[in-house]
């Protein structure tokens, strides 16, 4: 067995470790305390043990609360014959000691494991015309129940969860969400706003704002001038609709890479058409403003943030980055960040308002593009520093808010300038939310929330993803 334990400093979820330790003991008596180990793994050993009730008994008990096993094994469907499991070299082989797979799943449960997956399974071998099959499982030390909205989109007419609870295909329930679950696709997690949260979606329907921003399509035009209809109660933006062919990254109208200069020049914006001072264009010499880079978007987090019951800030950053107006790099992020942090923090009690949100919004949308490589402060660092001056009343007259507000933006800048990289808005809007929350304990009347999903899904799309260098990298 190999176990794994996090240590004690480990920051906006890097799980790097730093020490290895080697403790001589037998499976079915393993040398550790209770619920210290954060992660089990084995290939092919628990085979060998006589007593396999036993070993994952105590497996379960060196777990902590939310741990987990990944194990590979030999299996088999049915019981091994005589000649099979009395042949002392097929024991050593791990073959005479395999396990009938439903009973693997039965001595789990029975041990207290949750969450019980089977990953792989391959054909092994055969013998004596027996079959054998390798599989890889995975399974969970039990947290504390904590429902949350789910949804089964079939196409089995229902499942049952491991709690009892029936999910029926196409109705909402609450449940126990798998902890490992962020990306399977097999039933659908709901955020606070009702979207599906772990799976990449582009929305067909460009809605998501108030109607006052653009006029509902004309639905009673004649078929043959009719296209599909993305209109519902709150339509989207007039410029979103004329250019709903945007690209999420790089340049907006193109897709193509995009190329600073050295210094700045005046340049024509593709969409708006106007002359500005322009630190960037694409290599086909497009150039997208600030203002057409956000403007689509700006009205999005302004809305949802005033009106969102999230608590947890990385939740509702996530569900404001799955908006097809959103890029994965620019601009939005710089306000999109106090909009989050005085939204949830207005959510979970906080003497702010509407109000306050709107301005936190506002103040983020005057850092510029580029503020990371051209200023050297990162919008989102930013973006926190006016959220907390927001919640601290903070000006330029107010010794102590004003240093806490400092502090807090110099913390953050510490912490992203760890990383080596090309900028990532989403590996620094993440880092900057998670530090965020650590600083709440400190220096805010009530503590934010940062707990949520920060699994990375776009590294495809990412030209500069420093892959495995990235304490969010999904492989």
């Amino acid at each position: 067995l190999a176990l794994a334990r996090r240590p004690m400093d480990a920051v906006a979820g890097n799980l790097g470790y730093r020490n290895v330790e080697f403790k001589k003991g037998f499976l079915e008596a393993l040398p550790l305390d209770n619920g210290t180990v954060d992660v089990v793994i084995s290939n092919c050993v628990i085979n060998l043990s006589e007593d396999k009730r036993r070993t994952f008994s105590e497996i379960f008990r060196i777990l902590k609360p939310g741990g987990r096993i990944f194990i590979s094994d030999v299996i088999t469907d049915t019981p091994c014959p005589p000649a099979i499991q009395n042949d002392a070299k097929l024991r050593g082989e791990c073959i005479a000691g395999a396990l009938v797979q439903p009973h693997l799943i039965t001595i789990l449960e029975s041990a207290g494991f949750c969450h019980i997956r089977i990953v792989k399974r391959f054909f092994y071998k055969e013998i004596l015309g027996h079959r054998f099959y390798s599989i890889t499982y995975t399974a969970f030390c039990p947290l504390p129940p904590e429902k949350t909205p789910a949804l089964y989109p079939g196409p089995y007419a229902a499942v049952v969860t491991d709690e009892g609870e029936l999910l029926l295909r196409g109705r909402t329930t609450d449940v126990n969400w798998p902890y490992d679950a962020g990306g399977d696709t097999a039933i659908f997690k709901l955020d606070p706003m009702g979207n599906v949260a772990n799976i990449e979606a582009v929305n067909a329907c460009g809605c998501g704002l108030p109607p006052e921003t653009a006029p509902a399509c004309d639905c009673s035009a004649p078929p043959e001038k009719e296209s599909a209809c993305d209109c519902s109660t709150t339509p989207v933006p007039l410029s979103f609709k004329m250019n709903d062919q945007k690209f999420d990254r790089d340049c907006m109208l193109c897709g193509k890479p995009l190329i600073y200069f050295p210094e700045d020049r005046p340049e024509e914006c593709v969409f708006c058409g106007n002359r500005l001072l322009a630190n960037a264009a694409c290599e086909d010499g497009h150039f997208v403003c600030d203002s057409c880079h956000g403007n689509d978007v700006v009205n999005i987090v302004k809305h949802v943030c005033t009106h969102t019951d999230a608590v947890d800030m990385i939740d509702l950053i996530n569900q404001l980055r799955r908006h097809p107006a959103f890029s994965i790099h620019g601009p939005e992020h710089h306000f999109a960040v106090p909009g989050v942090i005085t939204a949830t923090y207005k959510n979970l009690g906080g003497d702010l308002n509407e109000k306050d949100i709107i301005t936190a919004i506002e103040r983020g949308r005057s850092v510029p593009g580029g503020a990371c490589g051209f200023w050297g402060t990162c919008g989102a660092a930013v973006g926190v520093g006016i959220a907390f001056g927001i919640i601290l009343k903070s000006n330029p007259l107010s010794p102590g808010p004003r240093q806490i507000v400092q502090k807090v933006s110099e913390a953050i800048i510490s912490r992203l300038n760890r990383t080596e990289a090309a900028r990532c808005c989403q590996r620094e809007v993440w880092t900057a939310l998670k530090t965020a929350a650590e600083l709440s304990k400190t220096y805010l009347p009530v503590t934010l929330k940062a707990d949520g999903d920060v699994q990375c899904r776009q590294q495809g799309k990412n030209r500069e993803c420093i892959q495995t260098d990235c304490p969010y990298f999904k492989l």
